[in-house]
This record gives C-alpha cells, structure tokens and sequence, in this order.
C-alpha cells in the first residue's frame, strides 16, 4: 500500500459507505456476510488465547507484591463500598499497597475475593485475568482492522500478540490485574479515537478521555497515551497538524494531573530511585539495553523470567550494554532508511517507544532493569508494523489460483510462528504452577539476585520451611549488605527458633538501614516481650504505632503484651484502636472479650465473644469463652449448645467432649 493510498484508507475509519455493506471480501473473489467473518473471528481469537493461555487457570504461584495486592491487604479481603471509598479517596499516599495510585485494579481483585478468590485458591482471579487478556486481543483486532480495513491483517496480528509467551507473566501474576485492566481502556481509548477521526463525532472524543481516565485508575502507565495519538495521526492515519496537536490538549491536562499524581504517591509510599548523577552515560546505557532487550524477547522470546537484574557495572566495558548500544544504534539506523519507503516501521517502532518510555528505568520504580509485563500494552507498535506488512503482502502477491501468493505467505508464517508462541507459552505456564518453581525458574537465569533470593525465603517462611529459608535471606543479604527487609525477616525466623539475641541484631540492623521501618520496630518489640523486657518492648510497639498509626498489627502486638500483663484496660483501649483500623478482624473482637471476661464484665465480653463468631463461625476459643459465660451465669442450654458447635469444628476436643457428656448425663 503506498503512501496515498494509507491516508486514503485511514480516513475511511468511521462511516463510510463502503463499511456499511452488508458484505465483506475476506477470501480473495468470495464475499462473506460482515456479521458472520466477525463472529467467526472472535471465536477464533477465543479459541487461539485459551488454548495457549489456559495452564493459567491452575497456576498457584504467588510472587513479588501479592502479599501487598492479595494476601496482606485487609480492603481486599473486606470487599463492600467501604473498602473500595478507600481504594478510591486515598490518591496521594495509599495505605495498603505502597507505591502509585490505582483504585479500579484493586477494586477488581477486591470484586474477585468477594467471588471465592483466595490464596489458597487463585482460579477466579487466573479466569478474570485471562478474560481481559481475551477482551485485549479482540481490542487489537478491531482497531487494526478500523486503521487498515483488512480483516486477515487484523486477524493474524491480533493472533500474534494473543499467543505470545512474552505476556505469560501478565496473566498469571495476580497483581499484574493493573496491566491487563489498563490496556483494556487504553485499547478502548484507541478505538473510539479511530471512530472520532473517521467520523469528526464528539462523542467519540469525550469517549476517548473517559476511556483513557479509567485507564490510568487502573495503572498510570499509559499516561502516555496523547504522544501515541500523535504518533497513529503522523502514521497511518496522516493528519498531524497544528490543529490535531490542538486537540491533544485536555489529553495533555489529564496526562500531568496523573503524573503528578503517580511521581507523588510513588515517592511517598515507596520511593522513587533517581538515576545515578555520577554517571552521564547511565541513561542513555539503560535506554539502548532496554530498546535492544525488549526487541528480542518480542521476536525470540526464550529464556524469559519475571525479574530481569541490573548487570553491573553499567558502563561500556560491559559487553551487555555495549551490545545495546550497537543494536540501537543500527536499529535506528535501519527505521530511518526505512522512512524513504514507509512511515510504518519507524513509526511503530516510535509508538512503542513512547509507550514504554515511562518503565524504562530512567526513573526507576523498581530494582528491576526490565520487565515483560511492561511492554504488554507498547507492543503495539510492533503489532501495528506486522498489521501493515501482512496488509502489504495482502495486496502485492502474485495469484495462486483464487489466492494471492502473498496472502497464503502471511498465513503461513503467522501460523508458523503462532504454533510455536502457543508450544512455548504453554511451557513456561508450568513455571507458575507453585511460588518456589517460579522462584526456582528466575534464580537459574539470575542466580545473583538480591530480590529473588529475599522473595524464595518468604515463600519458604510462609510453608515452615524455617531453615531454607534462613539461608535465603543470609544469601540475600550476602548479596545486598544493606537489605533491610531482608534483616528484618530473618530477625523474626531467628526469633522463632530462639536464637534471641541474633534476631535483636539483625532486627536492630534492619532499622539503622530504614529508621521508618514500622515491621521491625514491630519485630522487635516481639522479641524483646519474650525475653521478659517489656519496658523496651513497649518502647519498640509504641514507635511502630507512632509510624504506622492506620495499622492494627502495632495496636494488638502490644495489647496483647498488656493482657500478659493482666493490665486489662490498658490493652482493651489498644485493641479498640485496632479495632478502628481493621473493624472486620474477629480476633480483635476475641481479645476485647477476653478482657472483659477476666474482669468479670460479662455483659461486655458476650457483645464482643457473639461479634468475633458472627465474623469467623469456627472461631474456637471465642465460643470456648462464651460457654464458659455461660456456664458461670448458669445458662447450661447456652453452654451444650456451644460444646455442639466447638467439637463440629474439632471433633476431637477431650476437654469438650467431657464437660458436655456431664451436662447431657451421657455415660
């Protein structure tokens, strides 16, 4: 397709006569009816996505920032308006995942725990997830379609990016929901964009800001997404001008607001990593090694994994980015010979560029050089390049029979290089299938890394496996003297195998590396109770408390040191402000009741005893506690009726089963 003949098909997005026939030709001389070539392409692409993608849906790994998405994340597992007011009000400072501001991805993962999705369990989030990568695929085909108006371009492009290994990651990992729900509007964005510049309606514009809203809501990673529009009216759509830069201008207001909004919260709740002034080449090493690395892993995506380490030292003399700044260079080189032929090549590559520009590290948000889910939504500059030479090789073949040479060519090769993304998607699914063969599989391409062993060692702890574990983390801070979450963690498994004196160490370690690290002043207020020092404990909870005053952990930890310490009202005022944090916690409920109960308060204590059971039914020791109440007022029925219920949840109760064969007089 020349030159000419792009704008001309370009400007046919929208209402043109020749869109609105009932047929379509698909097959070379064979016209099919619209509506059955796109009912039958979807199911295509339905098919296609679900045979490589569904080994997701029983992958159970949990890696990374789950804990902060999924496991520790209380508005998650508390899901109502409540919740989501919160997720939606805390814009500059989140109070459970550190880090940007993304209301509409953690109200999904909220709405899907709401479903029966659980840690334990992750079916439901794997099957939303794969349905919006569905829903992204099908995006992709209607909007190449909408641009080139050739319906086996769309197809096979869309196929591409459908099957490829390179989003593995994206699909299965659970907080990765922010991803695929933001490429989702922003894909939306794109083709209500296409639909106002074919049909100059303004509804499809203001469809087009809302769209682009959502998505950054779900992550502000799109905030690019007025550069993109720039880029698709210089190529293919040819109409960039002084007036379509106007255009851009509420698209440029909204992308400030957002990035304001991201630099702000990032930096307050988690840090943000400022390049190296030291080194004037740093950037522009970053940003050659990335352009290359991205590339290859679209177009030969082997050996991938989910955390991607810095190389070091980054300077020329590591062949690493010296390769990338040769491969970049010639890259360049290559699209700007392209431009006497075609805008397409330069241009895609210039969209995915921009697309990616806010994750390539420069600023960094992570100890990652690179991620695979990072290039989930640029893609689509390079899924723009195969749209236009598939279109290419649509129309310039020669005939073979009713079939042009060039269009059985295109259908080979796609199906070719699909058949193997599918075989080797499908494989590294099975590299999700726990949290420790995920671990496993990233440590054997970056043994080095400091995050991969510390993220092992949590997964470990969590299963039991104290000492593996232990040696995870010693070989994470081996690697990274000045881990702090890695000291903190092995702190508490040091406590746990009463190793005091090495858990104070590495606990007070911890917090001369981060003097606002609520966890370990937590930790070490643990520590210190059990070795009878409640003085300093206290000390250590009260600092927690004071850092982190939005967090029940603090409150109850040193509560409960006060219940040890019979000083009952004391801890009942702790545990109400715990209770103000996390109102939705039966064991706050249980303690309260407890309280009361050893100060013969009664009437107070079956409130709180009768709350924690509505909250968790197989609570066992607040039903032990209401019998016992029960018991000292006398109401024997009450008490028999709870012994029912304690040996339904354990049946194997003694205790239980004793004092209930003495009330009912069983032999």
């Amino acid at each position: 397709m020349g030159k000419g003949q792009m704008k001309t098909a370009a400007r046919k997005t929208g209402a043109s006569k020749k869109d609105n026939e009932k047929y379509i030709n698909v097959f070379g001389k064979y016209n099919v009816s619209r509506k059955f070539v796109f009912a039958g392409i979807i199911l295509f692409l339905v098919l296609m996505v679900w045979v490589a993608h569904t080994p997701s849906l029983s992958s159970g790994a949990l890696t990374l920032d789950d804990d902060e998405y999924l496991i520790n994340n209380p508005l998650v597992q508390n899901p109502g308006m409540d919740s989501a007011m919160r997720f939606i009000t805390e814009v500059l400072s989140p109070s459970t995942v550190r880090g940007y501001y993304q209301p509409l991805a953690m109200i999904s993962l909220m709405m899907d725990y709401g479903m029966g999705g659980r840690a334990e369990d992750l079916t439901v989030f794997h099957v939303t997830n794969l349905l919006l990568h569905t829903l992204n695929t099908i995006f992709i085909f209607i909007f190449l379609y909408f641009l080139f108006r050739k319906v086996w371009a769309g197809l096979l492009s869309a196929v591409v990016f459908g099957v490829h290994p390179m989003f593995v990651e994206s699909i299965s990992w659970i907080s990765e929901r922010k991803t695929l729900l933001s490429t989702f509007f922003v894909l939306l964005a794109l083709v209500f964009y296409v639909l106002y510049v074919g049909g100059n309606k303004k509804r499809y514009y203001v469809l087009t800001l809302l769209a682009y809203i959502f998505s950054l809501l779900s992550k502000p990673t799109s905030t690019t997404l007025p550069v993109l529009l720039l880029i698709l009216d210089f190529w293919p759509l040819g109409r960039l001008s002084l007036k379509s830069v106007v255009e851009k201008i509420p698209l440029f207001i909204i992308c400030g607001i957002s990035a304001g909004i991201t630099y702000y919260s990032q930096g307050s709740t988690f840090g943000v990593n400022v390049p190296d002034q030291t080194s004037l080449l740093y950037i522009p090493l970053i940003l050659c090694h990335n352009i290359v690395f991205y590339l290859k892993n679209f177009l030969w995506p082997l050996q991938l994994s989910s955390h991607y380490s810095f190389s070091e030292p980054i300077n020329l003399q590591n062949s690493v980015y010296l390769i990338g700044v040769l491969g970049t260079v010639s890259l360049i080189t290559a699209l700007l010979i392209s431009l006497r032929y075609t805008k397409a090549f330069f241009s895609g590559w210039l969209f995915f560029f921009a697309a990616i520009f806010p994750t390539m590290g420069i600023i960094g948000f992570s100890n990652a050089i690179a991620a695979d889910k990072y290039a989930y939504f640029p893609v689509l500059g390079f899924i723009l390049i195969i749209g236009f030479s598939i279109g290419s090789l649509w129309e310039k073949g020669q005939k073979v029979k009713a079939i042009p040479l060039g269009r059985l060519t295109g259908i080979i090769l796609v199906s070719i290089v699909s058949l193997a993304s599918i075989i080797g998607t499908r494989g590294y699914h099975g590299n999700w299938k726990d949290t420790e063969t995920l671990f496993a599989h990233m440590l054997e391409s970056t043994p080095n890394s400091s995050t991969l062993n510390y993220n092992l060692g949590l997964s470990l702890s969590k299963q039991g496996k104290i000492d593996p574990a232990i040696l995870r983390y010693r070989e994470a801070i081996r690697l990274k003297p000045d881990y702090a979450e890695a000291y903190s963690n092995l702190g508490g498994l040091l406590f746990q195998k009463d190793l005091t004196e090495e858990a104070v160490k590495m606990l007070k370690k911890a917090i001369e590396l981060r003097k606002d690290y609520t966890e370990a002043y937590g930790n070490l207020g643990l520590v210190y109770d059990k070795m009878g020092k409640q003085d300093r404990a206290a000390e250590y909870y009260k600092k927690a408390i004071e850092l982190e005053p939005g967090n029940d952990k603090g409150y109850f930890n040193y509560a409960l040191m006060l219940l040890r310490q019979k000083n009952y009202n004391e801890a009942i005022k702790e545990l109400n402000k715990a209770l103000e944090c996390s109102p939705d916690n039966s064991e706050i409920y249980y303690r309260i009741g407890y309280a009361f109960s050893s100060q013969n308060k009664f009437n107070e204590a079956v409130g709180y005893l009768k709350k924690a059971i509505e909250i968790q039914p197989d609570h066992i020791y607040a039903r032990k506690s209401l019998a016992r109440i029960y018991g000292q007022n006398g109401n024997m029925d009450a008490v028999i009726n709870e012994c029912y219920e304690i040996l339904r949840i354990n049946p194997e109760d003694e205790e239980t089963k004793e004092i209930l064969n003495q009330l009912t007089k069983q032999p």
